[in-house]
Parts: structure tokens; C-alpha cells; sequence
């Protein structure tokens, strides 16, 4: 993992830590129809037809859907084999966003 993948893993792992970071597809799912999620982390790995259905279920309620390439999310934040995260606070989506763009 390069630099900025650790700066971006580092971001993952405290919101996980603090809670603000549901993970799977019913706590994803949860925090989506309760209006509560600010973006959505897909890990690479997923199938294309998840990672299409995530997309278009954020861009439904006009939050960023990101698609993490070289990159292990349940690994991020302890939990492997997860592929799909909901960051739930404003400040940590800003964080990991800021931290995913170049």
C-alpha cells in the first residue's frame, strides 16, 4: 500500500473506530434509507453488478460513491472480507474524500 493509502486507510479505520462507519450490505442498506450516510466506499473486489447497485443508490440520494481501487476496505477497518462502508459524519466523509482526491 502506498502513502496515500495508508493516509486514506488511517481515515477509514478512525471513523470505524468511532462508529461512523457502518459496514455490510444491511448496515450500508440501513444507513441509506435512514438518510444518515454522507458517502459510500465500494471496495474494487465487489462484483460489478454491487458495485452498479451502490452507485446508483448514491447518486439516488445525492451522496459520492467512491470505488476504492488497490485498496483492502474490510482490512481498513478490521473486518475482513466486507466490500461496502457508509460513512454516517459529515466531518469524517470531508476527511476521506479530501484524502481520495489528488
Amino acid at each position: 500500500m502506498n502513502c496515500k493509502g495508508q493516509k486514506i486507510g488511517g481515515a477509514i479505520g478512525l471513523a470505524a473506530r468511532a462508529g461512523k462507519a457502518p459496514s455490510g450490505e444491511v448496515a450500508v442498506e440501513a444507513a441509506l434509507k435512514g438518510n444518515k450516510a454522507f458517502c459510500l466506499l465500494v471496495d474494487a473486489t465487489a462484483a460489478a453488478n454491487a458495485q452498479k447497485q451502490y452507485a446508483q443508490a448514491a447518486k439516488f440520494r445525492g451522496i459520492p460513491c467512491y470505488i476504492l481501487e488497490d485498496f483492502d476496505l474490510g482490512q481498513a477497518i478490521g473486518k475482513p472480507g466486507r466490500i461496502v462502508l457508509a460513512v454516517t459524519d459529515a466531518a469524517f466523509a470531508k476527511m476521506i474524500a479530501d484524502k481520495l482526491m489528488p
